[in-house]
C-alpha cells in the first residue's frame, strides 16, 4: 500500500481493494473477513502516528505545509469516521492508542505555538484536537475491554486514561487508571515476570503502554507506584533473557 496515494483511505481493507463498511461499530463483523482484509492492518493507519509525525516536522521546520497537511488529514478523518461508525471505532484499545497520538500531536503544536507565524491555525487545530481527545478518553473510561487477549487491552486503555489525566490534570482519570493498572499487573504477570498469556509480543506491548504513562508521570513529578517499578523490572529481566 502506497501511503502517499492512500493516506486518507481510512476504511481500506489493505489486503484487498475492498473497504470496511460504514456499519455501527458494535455490529460490524470484522473477524476472519478475508474478502476485505485484516482489521489490524487498517488500524495502523487509524492510530494516527502520522499526525504526531507531521506536528513534529512542523515544530522542527516551521513550514506551513506540515500543519496544513495535518489539518487536512484531521478534518478528513473526522468527517469520514463519525463516532461509533465503521472499523476505526470497533476496538476500544485502538481508540485509546489514537487518543495518545492526538495528545502527542497536541504537545508538539503547543511547543511551537508562541514562535510560529501560523498561531491562528495552531489554536484552531489545538481546540479541535482537545475536544476529540476528551471525547475519546471519556468513551474509553466507560468501555474498557474485558477478557481480550488476557486483558492486556485494558492495560493500554488505562494507560491512555492515565496519560490524559496528567495531560489535563484530571484527578479522577489518574485515580481510575492507576487502580486498574495496579490490579491488572498483578493478575496478568507471574511473580517471575512472565506474562500469563505467554505471548512476548503482547507482553512487550503492554509494557510499552505503561512505560509511556510512567514517563509522563515522571516528567510531571508524579510518584510512580513502587509495585509498578518492581513488576516492570521483573518483566524486563524476563524479556532480556528471551533475547
Amino acid at each position: 500500500m502506497n501511503y502517499k496515494e492512500n493516506k486518507t483511505s481510512w476504511k481500506a481493507g489493505i489486503q484487498t481493494e475492498n473497504e470496511w463498511p460504514d456499519t455501527f461499530s458494535y455490529k460490524l463483523d470484522y473477524k476472519g473477513k478475508d474478502e476485505i482484509g485484516d482489521a489490524r492492518s487498517n488500524w495502523e493507519l487509524n492510530r494516527h502516528y502520522q499526525f504526531a509525525a507531521l506536528a513534529c516536522r512542523f515544530l522542527g521546520t516551521g513550514k506551513k505545509k506540515y500543519i496544513t497537511e495535518l489539518g487536512e488529514l484531521f478534518h478528513d478523518w473526522n468527517e469520514k469516521n463519525p463516532f461509533l461508525t465503521g472499523i476505526a471505532w470497533v476496538s476500544v484499545m485502538e481508540v485509546a492508542i489514537r487518543a495518545i497520538n492526538w495528545m502527542v500531536t497536541l504537545g508538539f503544536l503547543e511547543k511551537c505555538k508562541e514562535k510560529s507565524k501560523f498561531k491562528k491555525e495552531i489554536l484552531l487545530l489545538e481546540e479541535e484536537l482537545s475536544i476529540g481527545i476528551v471525547n475519546m478518553i471519556c468513551y474509553c473510561q466507560g468501555h474498557y475491554s474485558r477478557f481480550s487477549s488476557a486483558n492486556n487491552h485494558t492495560l493500554v486503555e488505562a494507560a491512555a486514561i492515565g496519560i490524559a489525566g496528567t495531560f489535563y490534570d484530571e484527578e479522577n482519570w489518574k485515580r481510575q487508571a492507576r487502580a486498574i493498572i495496579s490490579e491488572e499487573l498483578e493478575k496478568q504477570i507471574y511473580s517471575d515476570g512472565v506474562g500469563k498469556e505467554c505471548s512476548l509480543h503482547y507482553q512487550a506491548f503492554g509494557m510499552e503502554a505503561i512505560g509511556l504513562l510512567c514517563y509522563v508521570m515522571d516528567y510531571n513529578k508524579e510518584k510512580i507506584p513502587q509495585a509498578w517499578k518492581q513488576n516492570l523490572n521483573r518483566q524486563l529481566k524476563f524479556l532480556t533473557m528471551c533475547c
